[in-house]
């Protein structure tokens, strides 16, 4: 059952991914694609060789001890999403989608790690993957905001 429910993701995160870029500007999407991959990826190893939490189940082969799909398909299509949703927000709407994406997203988190063996927590807890989620969030918000200030004064 595990796996199903992975390979669903899988497939759900890559339609979301095609249709966020459905939308213009195509090449800030794909800048926050990258940031957020790359930044999950480091912090993902740290966690999981920290042993703060573990991944015992997943969709490809046992090369990584983090999640891929969350870390460089999922996590980054639901900040594209955000970005979108708040690409016109003033300070207190980007903070409140941000505070509702990080809720939604700790919820199904907290829900896998209960429910099924796909995630488990050792000393993470919850509260950590709200206050992760909710701080990358902002952080590749306001660094795709500096870049568009930067490239308007060019």
């Amino acid at each position: 059952m595990d796996k199903l429910i992975l390979w669903t993701l899988f497939a759900v995160g890559i339609l979301l991914l095609i249709l966020s870029f459905r939308k213009h500007p195509v090449k800030e999407w794909i800048l926050i694609f990258a940031i957020t991959g790359y930044l999950c990826s480091i912090f993902g190893v740290l966690i999981v060789e920290e042993g703060m939490l573990s991944y015992p189940v997943g969709i490809f082969p046992s090369y990584f001890d983090t999640s891929p799909l969350y870390e460089y398909l999922l996590l980054p299509v639901v900040c594209i999403y955000y970005y979108q949703s708040s690409f016109d927000s003033n300070w207190r709407g980007i903070i409140g989608q941000a505070l509702i994406y990080s809720c939604l997203l700790t919820i199904f988190e907290k829900f896998l790690e209960t429910y099924t063996n796909l995630i488990e927590y050792y000393t993470w807890t919850w509260v950590d993957s709200f206050f992760s989620i909710f701080f990358m969030m902002i952080f590749v918000r306001g660094t795709l905001k500096l870049i568009n200030q930067n490239n308007q004064k060019e």
